[in-house]
Order: structure tokens, then C-alpha cells, then sequence
């Protein structure tokens, strides 16, 4: 008993940090001492000790009470440290968590256990206050604890930590708001920080936000902020920035981060940063390809690449429609018109290739309902998704999709359902000379209606390639196919009178008999022989009757029978309607009048074309 500490540390081996556990024994040791003690000299007053709960245990309620409390997620996050609820706490040291499991491992400590227990109801009491607080409530009244009563002090510390809800302010915009230098609110900072609980400082509704923008990120840190206030968690515009400071001072782990993506914030977790940018990157290809896409075309792309990456072992992320939709709307060029489908505004002039084909279509006939220029909009997707691989996932916007960019697009006016240009253009400003040639030939040679074969022998007379001719006459969003073997340009009014008397005169037109004959080789094969007409491009061949059902839905390679070199792919429909000639007939140089002979191997499932001068 008659050690000092000079004594202690003239040990060899023994140091301060020792000399401070042996201190500390010491003086628990005495306090245990003291309440024994004082439990025998009742005891030896009379009180009856065999009759109530002994020295080494608990009864059973009390013991449940205890666990009840050891299960609650603030039990290690109160303790006397912090000065909300010093007061409840003012026996022993620790955490509730540190206090009950050190109580039920020696339970002589019955005067802190006493405390514990008839403060119970008051501690909870006042979480559940908190609880009902918003967080920057929480983190005032926090403050307000540690600092005392001095209101602007309280104030500039809450500005510097941006425990009001804004961004952290400096140190000099706080001297400046408390009249004294950077170095003093340095100081006044670091006694609060020091001050500060030294395990996770109970804050309920700091959890709240950290969980709920860890399920919602990636999402824009100005969509994050007004979650937060949607879900009643904080009263106003709360500062990510400051919430993720908090988070990190008060004892949270979080992935949470700020990333920026093309100049915008975006809060992300762990999980979810790398695939950020390949968001906006590939919804940005995609808006640029057709003018306008949709998160499911962005989803659908995404899951390609990770695909990809899978096969040759890479790192790759996936993201949901629902995480698509939430970096997209916090990027401030893309701007949503429905749901589910966005466009760009700040892609270059000339460069949306919706705009293009509008501007296009609208300059050869205005003003145009919203439905022609779709369908005029789908048949150029069309020849684009088949000629080009890159292309192939062109998808035209719903209608109601194309009039909410047109509403916002200012080279465009929409009344009501019609579509119009603010500044009229010159359609050979903006066609090319092909489709220059067609306009002329449609407005030259008819009211308005041409058949193919009138169209097609007009358009060549005028220098252009039979097969361009069929393409248009296919692909070209100017025209407008009316009925069967029929065209007028995209949005110029016909007289419907004229259509039948164009229709009429079709058919009343001698027709040539194509098909010559059909039948079976000795070896299996099915063969068929047609007259070609005067037209090849775009040559459409009935299947007879008889055999179409060996045929119908099925697609065939194509062998020149001469010199086995394939040649594009045969397909019929259900119909009985094949097509797909058009590379053999320009091999062999097929003419009018020649015979075609296809002889198909249904056991291979290929087709072997060739050119004769026999009738058969």
C-alpha cells in the first residue's frame, strides 16, 4: 500500500501504459471492496441477504431486461461520454453494451446495476425523442451539449461542420461570422471534435440517410438531397458533402462517396462506382445513334458488354433500369420525355439523326401529323438496323415520345397533333440527288400516286440505278406506301379519287406469268423456274401452291450452281413469297426475259440458283 508510482516504473519492463492498467485495478478493486463491505455491515444489521438476489447472480426479469437491452442497435452507442445522456449515466464508464456485459459477468456492482435499471425507462424515453428528430435537429442539439449556451459559437461550429445542412464552411468564413481569427476556430473546432464520443455517437437518422442512399446510389447528389427530405430525414436541403464528413466524424462506415461523371456529381457506393461513367457513356452513344433512346436499350447494352467481359474473365457491372434512370435524370444534358425514354441536349448541331430525318421529311411536305413522321422515321431505322451492325438495336420512339422532343426541340412547332418547322428549308438543301430524282418524278408524272413499275422505269430514264430505285422505294422515309403496288410522297395530300383510278388501271394491266414450272430432280431436290421481268431489283417470287409447305418460313444459303460461290440467303414467308435474289442476279448479270433456276436441297437446307435461255 505504500508504493508510488516512482516505485512502479523503476520496474524493468514497465512502463506508463502498465503503470495506468495497475492504477485502474486498483482503484475497481477498492470500489468492489467498498460495496461488499457495506453489503455484510447490512447484513450483519439484520438485513435478510439469503432473501433477495446474492452477490454473483441476478434474478430472471432483470436478467431479461438486460438482453433486451444488449440486442438494441444503440447499445453501443451510449454512453455517459456523450452529454445527452450523462446524466442517466452518471455510475461507472462505457458504453450500455460494456456496462451490461460487464454487470452480468460480476454482478457486485449492484449500485450502477441499481442506477442502470431505474434509468432504463428514462433512456429510452429519450431515444425514441430522437428518433422523431430531423438530423439537423439531432446534430444541434448535439452540439448545443457539448459547447454550452453560447448560441453564435454553437452556430459558427455547426457552419464549420455543416451541421446546419449547407457545405462545410473554412475556417476563414467562420472568423469572419464569430469576429475572431482561423487559428482561434481552429481551436474552438478541435476542443469539440475532442469532445465528441469516442465510439458511434447515437444519431438515428444519420443511419436512416446512410442506408437509404446506399440502396438508391448511384443517384445525383441534388436527387439524393431531396430524398433525403422526402423521407422526412432531414427538414431542408442537407449537403451530401456534409452528411458524408458527418458520417465519418460521428463513427459510421460507409462506401458512400461523391464521383463526378461529365462534370456532375453523383453520390455512389462501393459497388456501383465503375459503372457510373459506362452509364452515361453508353446512353450517350445510344441518344447519339437514333436521337433519342431508352434505359431498357442502355440495360440491354450494358448486359452485353458484361457479358463479353465474362468470357474473356474481366471485372464487369451490371446496372437496373431503376439505377439507369437515376444517374441519367441527375446528368443535366439528358432530359427524360416519359418514362423510360431520354434524349441529349447538348449533342451538336446536325448530329441527332432524329432531327435530321424530321428536318428531312418535313422539308419535302409541311406541316405533317406526328404518326407520318414516325412511320417515316421507322422505315430509315429500318434500312439502317439491317445494313449496319452497329445499328442493329435502332428502336423508334412511341408516338408520345416523338411529341414531347418535338415540343422541346426549338427548331420544331407542334400544334396539337401537327408537326411543323419553325424556319421552313429547302428540301435540296438537305436531300440528297437520288431522292431528289423521286420527288421530281412524284410531282412531274402524277397527281401524287405512282405505281412501282411507272416509278421505277422513271426514276432510271433519269439516270438513277434500278436497285437505288427499289431501295427507296423500300427504305426512303419520303415515300408513303398507300396499298399494294402503290406510292405518294410522305405527307402530301392525294385525292383519294385518284388512288383508285391509279389502283384500277393496275389492274386492268396485263400481267406477265413469272412462274414457268416446278418439279423434282432425280436426286431429291425441288426445283422451280421463273421468266424474270423486266424489273430484277427487289424481285418478289411466288413459291407454287403445290410445294410451299416444304418451303414456307424456312431460309436458304445461296450457291451459284456454276461456281458454288455463296451468294447471300433465300428466305420465303409464310405466304409463299421469296426473296432475297438480288446478289445472284447481279453476279450472273440476269436480264429480262432470262429464266431463273432455283433448285433447293431441302436435306441441306441451301439453294442452288443458276441463269438459263430455256423456257423448260
Amino acid at each position: 500500500m505504500q508504493a508510488t508510482f516512482g516505485d512502479l516504473l523503476s520496474i524493468s519492463g514497465l512502463g506508463i501504459k502498465s503503470l495506468i492498467e495497475i492504477a485502474t485495478l486498483t482503484d475497481s478493486a477498492i470500489h468492489v471492496h467498498e460495496e461488499i463491505t457495506t453489503r455484510l455491515v447490512r447484513g450483519i444489521e439484520g438485513t435478510d441477504v439469503t432473501a433477495r438476489p446474492g452477490p454473483n447472480k441476478f434474478d430472471e426479469a432483470t436478467t431479461n431486461e438486460l438482453g433486451d437491452v444488449l440486442r438494441e442497435p444503440w447499445a453501443n452507442q451510449i454512453s455517459e461520454q456523450d452529454p445527452r445522456f450523462a446524466a442517466l449515466l452518471s455510475l461507472g464508464q462505457g458504453t450500455l453494451e460494456e456496462r451490461i456485459e460487464r454487470l452480468i459477468s460480476d454482478p457486485s456492482a449492484s449500485m450502477e446495476a441499481q442506477q442502470l435499471l431505474t434509468n432504463l425507462p428514462s433512456i429510452r424515453q429519450a431515444i425514441e425523442q430522437q428518433k422523431g428528430k430531423y438530423i439537423e435537429d439531432s446534430l444541434l442539439e448535439l452540439l448545443s451539449a457539448i459547447v454550452g449556451d453560447d448560441h453564435s459559437r454553437v452556430a459558427t461550429i455547426a457552419a464549420r461542420l455543416g451541421w446546419k445542412g449547407d457545405d462545410p464552411k473554412t475556417l476563414q468564413e467562420c472568423g469572419n461570422a464569430l469576429r475572431v481569427t482561423r487559428e482561434r476556430v481552429r481551436q474552438i473546432e478541435a476542443k469539440v471534435l475532442k469532445r465528441l464520443p469516442r465510439h458511434p455517437v447515437f444519431l438515428p437518422k444519420l443511419d436512416d440517410a446512410i442506408s437509404l442512399l446506399e440502396g438508391s446510389a448511384p443517384i445525383p447528389t441534388f436527387d439524393a438531397v431531396q430524398l433525403l427530405a422526402d423521407h422526412k430525414i432531414s427538414k431542408g436541403s442537407f449537403s451530401i458533402n456534409s452528411l458524408l464528413n458527418t458520417a465519418q466524424l460521428l463513427g459510421r462506415e460507409t462506401t458512400l462517396s461523391i464521383k463526378t461523371v461529365k462534370g456532375q456529381p453523383v453520390v455512389v457506393s462501393k459497388s456501383t462506382d465503375r459503372i457510373v461513367g459506362t452509364i452515361i457513356r453508353t446512353a450517350r452513344a445510344l441518344a447519339g445513334q437514333a436521337g433519342v433512346a431508352s434505359v431498357f436499350q442502355v440495360g440491354d447494352k450494358l448486359a452485353g458488354v458484361a457479358e463479353i467481359a465474362h468470357l474473356i474473365h474481366m471485372d464487369s457491372q451490371q446496372a437496373s433500369e431503376d439505377d439507369i434512370r437515376r444517374v441519367l435524370r441527375g446528368y443535366k444534358e439528358c432530359e427524360f420525355l416519359g418514362e423510360d425514354w431520354f434524349w441529349f441536349t447538348d449533342i451538336p448541331e446536325g448530329r441527332n439523326r432524329l432531327t435530321n430525318l424530321t428536318k428531312k421529311i418535313l422539308s419535302v411536305a409541311s406541316p405533317q401529323p406526328v404518326s407520318s413522321v414516325r412511320e417515316g422515321v421507322r422505315r430509315a431505322f429500318s434500312y439502317r438496323s439491317k445494313t449496319t451492325a452497329r445499328y442493329r438495336g435502332l428502336t423508334v420512339p412511341p408516338q408520345s415520345v416523338m411529341a414531347n422532343f418535338f415540343q422541346r426541340h426549338p427548331d420544331f412547332r407542334l400544334n396539337q397533333d401537327e408537326l411543323d418547322l419553325v424556319k421552313p428549308l429547302d428540301f435540296r438543301m438537305s436531300i440528297g440527288a437520288g431522292e431528289q430524282v423521286i420527288i421530281d418524278v412524284m410531282r412531274a408524272l402524277s397527281k401524287g400516286v405512282l405505281d412501282r413499275k411507272t416509278l421505277v422505269e422513271a426514276c432510271v430514264a433519269r439516270g438513277l440505278n434500278e436497285s437505288t430505285v427499289s431501295v427507296y422505294t423500300s427504305y426512303s422515309p419520303l415515300l408513303e406506301h398507300i396499298g399494294l403496288d402503290l406510292w405518294k410522297l410522305r405527307g402530301v395530300h392525294v385525292d383519294p379519287a385518284v388512288v383508285e383510278a391509279v389502283r384500277e388501271h393496275n389492274q386492268l394491266r396485263s400481267r406477265e406469268t413469272r412462274l414457268l414450272e416446278y418439279g423434282w430432280t432425280p436426286n431429291g431436290k425441288l426445283w422451280i423456274a421463273w421468266k424474270l421481268p423486266g424489273i430484277v431489283s427487289g424481285l418478289v417470287l411466288g413459291i407454287p401452291g403445290a410445294v410451299r409447305r416444304y418451303l414456307c418460313g424456312r431460309s436458304f444459303p445461296v450457291l451459284a450452281k456454276d461456281s458454288g460461290r455463296t451468294l447471300g440467303e433465300i428466305s420465303i414467308n409464310e405466304g409463299g413469297s421469296s426473296y432475297g435474289y438480288g446478289p445472284f442476279l447481279r453476279y450472273a448479270g440476269a436480264d429480262q426475259s432470262d429464266t431463273l433456276l432455283a433448285e433447293f436441297d431441302l436435306a441441306k437446307s441451301d439453294v442452288q440458283l443458276s441463269i438459263t435461255d430455256s423456257d423448260l
